[in-house]
């Protein structure tokens, strides 16, 4: 009985310290010495000084990067309104310079944005790295404060047991002492159980709760750098759309300029040469998009339909154009309203098709690929498909009036404005003097 009894308050004993441990952990450790007061006001004072230095820099650099930020979002707001302005441009409705220009600002958007999309990935990849890293510092800080604990638990047992030996039971049961006493007399045990232990587990603790800290905030901001590269992602692919979209127009508004040039350069060499730097600065453009460079595909529809034989038509009512004989009818009608309005009319119309395959021939390559099916751009120089032209099958005309291409400010061109759809003709608006049965 006598055995059980003591059994029993020796597990009470054991209790009692293991609460009065756990309430000293969570404590914070008093200072034992009063010798180390003025050392500790002074560490305390020259943190307050440390803090209010790193605080100002803080603020410097606050301020430095909210100016940096601002400046960004104006120049990302500028670029949004730039590429806004160029996705709206229909290139068959241009000039090949202004079509040029949009295509390079949308070019200069997708490197831009895959460049930002780049960045995000990697900054997220390092940040998931660095949250697996500090989870993994607070588990081995957190298993290194267990095992702390545990030593500091022996220790203050042994602790115990040699302070009070044979008295411990009756240290324990005396009905003298206030529990609070009892509390007290055990942490001070606890304390002198090894100073070493103790000082060891006050800096992991403090150590683990600034990891805690630091793997909170990695993995917070993981989250956010994940998510920026979900949103750079959606841009980019938008940019590429709109690039894509705007270079598809402007492939096929180049093959027209092309070969509008080619019929262009008998009434104007001058023009016709204009027209041929617009188109390469153009082609450069498209290869920047990927549409054209010599390992690029053909384009997806194959070569265009063959021009068959084109029965053309002459003579002196159409003041030198020839043209196929099926629109003779309808032009000489047209030259001669014109004419009766005081409005002299003269130009090129009928184009054979056979000079344009000698001319993809030279300039493309000998294979029917090349001359038949590979992109306009891809040549060198860019030159444009045989049957890209309506002027190969007799269908346009480019005019001229008194020896002179057209302009938006003739009086020539405001009468074909007024009048051509009579005769069944209409107008490339991105060129004057170009005028066909179908408008390209």
């Amino acid at each position: 009985m006598l055995i059980a009894r003591r059994t029993q308050r020796a597990a009470a004993a054991a209790v009692l310290l293991a609460i009065s441990l756990m309430a000293w952990m969570l404590a914070p450790v008093e200072s034992g010495a009063a010798s180390k007061s003025l050392s500790k006001s002074a560490k305390a004072s020259s943190k307050v000084s440390a803090r209010a230095k790193h605080q100002l820099n803080a603020k410097r650099a606050s301020v430095t990067l909210g100016a940096l930020r601002r400046s960004q979002l104006a120049r990302d707001r500028l670029r949004s309104k730039r590429v806004n302005a160029a996705a709206k441009v229909k290139a068959s409705k241009v000039s090949s310079k202004k079509a040029s220009e949009a295509l390079a600002v949308l070019n200069s958007n997708v490197q831009l944005t895959g460049v930002a999309l780049e960045k995000a990935r990697r900054s997220a990849s390092r940040a998931a790295t660095d949250a697996t890293d500090a989870r993994a510092k607070e588990r081995a800080l957190t298993k290194q404060l267990g095992g702390l604990q545990l030593q500091q638990r022996d220790a203050s047992l042994a602790a115990f047991a040699g302070n009070f030996g044979d008295d411990a039971e009756t240290f324990l049961s005396s009905e003298s002492a206030s529990e609070a006493g009892r509390r007290s007399e055990l942490t001070s045990i606890a304390r002198r159980g090894s100073a070493d232990v103790i000082d060891e587990l006050i800096a992991v603790r403090q150590d683990l709760a600034v990891q805690r800290s630091i793997a909170d905030k990695a993995e917070r901001r993981a989250a956010a750098y994940k998510s920026s590269v979900a949103d750079r992602l959606t841009n980019f692919k938008s940019a590429r759309t709109l690039q894509a979209q705007l270079a598809a127009d402007a492939e096929a508004r180049l093959e027209d300029q092309l070969a509008e040039a080619q019929s262009l350069s008998a009434l104007d060499s001058q023009l016709a040469g204009e027209i041929a730097r617009q188109n390469a600065a153009l082609a450069k453009q498209l290869q920047s998009a990927g549409i054209g460079g010599r390992g690029a595909s053909g384009y997806p529809g194959g070569s265009l339909p063959q021009v068959g034989r084109v029965i053309t038509s002459g003579g002196g009512d159409l003041h030198g154009i020839v043209v196929a004989a099926s629109i003779r009818g309808r032009l000489a009608a047209l030259l001669a309203s014109a004419q009766a309005s005081g409005i002299n009319f003269s130009g090129g119309g009928y184009r054979s098709s056979a000079a344009q395959v000698a001319l993809r021939a030279a300039h493309c390559g000998g294979s029917s690929f090349a001359i038949y099916q590979m992109r306009s751009s891809q040549c060198r120089p860019p030159t444009a498909r045989p049957g890209a032209s309506m002027h190969e099958q007799g269908l346009a005309i480019d005019f001229t009036q008194n020896g002179r291409v057209l302009t938006r400010g003739s009086s020539g061109y405001s009468w074909l404005r007024a009048n051509a759809g009579r005769f069944g003709l209409q107008n490339l608006p991105s060129e004057a003097w170009h005028w066909s049965v179908n408008g390209r």
